[in-house]
């Protein structure tokens, strides 16, 4: 007896060259290209990334060297940069220098001597305020660029005043000594509360009554001229306008006198002090 077995069915491959392969490798193709696009995208942005990294580290360390230098201050022909820094509590010794009167005006000179072994500067106003016999404040010198004492050039400002050791600037208390009006007697201030430019602690200075010490008169309110150099309180002075060397320092060094901008505001309060 014969006996036949079933044949088995071969799996349908398909044919090179036929419609369904075309279109298989064409999807392959276009898978990989892509593939390739998104590869290429993300290797442009991290090379982007990095480029912005590397110029913002430059551009930091070039803002860092360039702060470190230091750049040298303007000067105008004639005349050189203030050196040293601002005058502190401790490098000056404030004084009242003298006093003087006529045509109904009184003044008086404040000194401020270096008495450090260091140059420092001092530019404005000092901040004046007048106390009565009782030590009380009664009143407040107002800011004037020209007054008795003052600048009485061309300037416009307050000059910046380089003080060496043993050198000295000065300022001027400006009053009236005539009654105005109908009045017959006026106050008087029996000392005053001195404030360098730039400091809070303020020095107790006697004052003068026209050449002698004594009450000094305010028939009028008063006012203050900007620190200049020398012990005249004025600029130009009578005397030499470079500060006064004291005779144990044995220094000749001029101060350094430097148009300023801007006067320098100074504040209006203080703590009481004895110098």
């Amino acid at each position: 007896m014969t006996v036949e077995l079933p044949q088995r069915t071969k799996i349908d491959r398909p044919m090179p060259g036929d419609l369904a392969t075309q279109a298989e490798e064409l999807i392959i193709r276009e898978a990989r290209r892509r593939h390739r696009r998104r590869m290429m995208a993300r290797a442009g942005i991290v090379v982007l990334v990095f480029a912005g990294l590397a110029i913002g580290v430059a551009m930091l360390a070039s803002h860092r060297s360039s702060g470190t230098q230091s750049s040298p201050l303007p000067t105008r022909p004639g005349t050189s940069a203030p050196t040293g820094s601002r005058c502190q509590s401790g490098q000056l010794k404030v004084t009242s220098i003298s006093g003087g009167s006529g045509m109904g005006q009184t003044d008086e000179v404040i000194g401020f001597l270096n008495v450090s072994r260091a140059s420092c500067n001092l530019v404005g106003y000092p901040t004046v305020v007048a106390l009565d016999a009782h030590g009380d404040r009664v009143a407040t010198a107002k800011p004037t660029l020209v007054g008795i004492g003052g600048i009485h050039t061309v300037a416009t400002a307050p000059p910046v005043v380089t003080l060496g050791p043993g050198q000295s600037a000065s300022a001027t208390i400006d009053g009236e000594s005539h009654p105005s009006g109908s009045a017959t007697s006026c106050p008087s201030y029996s000392s005053f509360l001195v404030t360098p430019p730039g400091w809070t602690r303020s020095i107790v200075v006697s004052s003068w009554s026209g050449w002698e010490p004594g009450p000094f008169p305010g028939c009028l309110p008063i006012a203050i001229t900007p620190v200049v150099p020398g012990d005249s309180g004025a600029l130009p002075a009578t005397q030499s306008p470079v500060p006064t060397a004291a005779p144990s320092s044995g220094s000749s060094t001029p101060a350094t006198l430097q148009s300023h901008g801007t006067s320098v505001a100074v504040p209006m309060t203080a703590e009481d002090g004895v110098g």
